[in-house]
């Protein structure tokens, strides 16, 4: 499983992000794995897809408690809280 992870990170840190979000749900199918979402939320993130990498990094989190996901979740939840939405949609 750890070559898949590496080939997942090499992916996304080339920026290739549909090709690691294809890798990540390939194995996903195989295995429901808390390592695969969070890098599929990694990759997520680095395409833009923040709310679909929130689901992923949620669903890693629920799966293992000790997760980085965990972590990840709750930095972007910090950022999404402090996002005022009232003041860019009068």
């Amino acid at each position: 499983m750890q070559g898949v992870y590496g080939k997942i990170r090499a992916l996304t840190a080339r920026g290739d992000t549909a090709g690691a979000l294809a890798l990540a749900d390939e194995w996903l199918q195989k295995q429901d794995d808390a390592g695969l979402h969070y890098l599929r939320g990694n990759a997520l993130v680095k395409a833009g897809r923040r709310t679909e990498a929130m689901n992923a990094y949620l669903h890693a989190s629920r799966l293992d408690p000790d997760s980085p996901a965990v972590e990840a979740l709750a930095l972007w939840r910090g950022i999404m809280d402090f996002y005022c939405k009232d003041m860019y949609n009068p």
